[in-house]
């Protein structure tokens, strides 16, 4: 197994009086595609807040390897479904690089993501003027280039047709290569997660949860062992 980046102990976490993680202990390694699957409200964006230090208020502890800091900051990138993280008043290219201290070094890294993301010929165009697809596209492109170890996406395609979410799937695969990212990715659609999956955690309810590796399964849509994991894990959510 590759380096552990981050480590989650004894993970406890409420609201008001209802529980809705208990006990949670996970381990996300470096360069690989852990995906939360589980129904609407089970938790896997509560658990993805947690783990992204977008929420403070838990129990447990969670630990952060040294790879993750850069000039002792931690960059944590989230995508979300939603296409509004662009500002509507700048085009691609500054939606892009807003965030970042310009430089030559950066330029360069720049212009290889927006190209291998294919989106090189839109950097002057609005997000108005983009397709949902294309708008989660820049929104990948700013993350690879906060030089993060880990990107976080939050059911970045549920909004997307099936063709668009496809395409974008196949571009995380590609991007885990190039890249050699770690993916924390929140999905409640099965074939999503058994496509893009190094594992899988299924979250049943606040305390139950299985893992699936899925590392060396080397698992392709429209084959007969794709489909038998598909129906595997079906068991295990209803």
């Amino acid at each position: 197994m590759n380096t552990k980046l981050i480590e989650l102990k004894n993970i406890n976490k409420k609201f008001n009086d209802d529980i809705i993680i208990k006990d949670l202990n996970l381990n996300i390694y470096e360069n690989e595609i852990i995906v939360i699957l589980g129904k609407s409200g089970i938790g896997k964006s509560t658990l993805l807040g947690m783990i992204s230090k977008l929420d403070t208020d838990y129990e447990g502890e969670i630990t952060y390897s040294d790879l993750i800091f850069e000039n002792n900051k931690i960059s944590l990138p989230v995508i979300f479904q939603s296409f509004d993280q662009l500002l509507p008043w700048y085009d691609i290219e500054k939606n892009i690089l807003l965030p970042f201290e310009k430089n030559d070094f950066l330029y360069k890294k720049f212009e290889r993501i927006v190209k291998i993301l294919e989106i090189d010929e839109h950097l002057k165009k609005y997000p108005k003027e983009l397709s949902g697809g294309m708008k989660q596209r820049a929104s990948i492109a700013r993350a690879l280039l906060a030089d993060s170890k880990i990107i976080f996406l939050d059911e970045p395609f549920g909004s997307l047709d099936i063709s668009m979410r496809r395409n974008l799937q196949d571009l995380i695969l590609k991007i885990k290569k190039d890249f050699n990212k770690t993916m924390f990715f929140i999905t409640h659609d099965i074939e999503e997660a058994v496509y893009l999956a190094d594992r899988i955690i299924i979250m049943q309810d606040s305390e139950k949860r299985i893992e699936i590796n899925l590392k060396d399964e080397n698992l392709k849509r429209y084959t007969t062992k794709f489909d038998e994991k598909v129906n595997e894990i079906i068991e295990f959510l209803n």
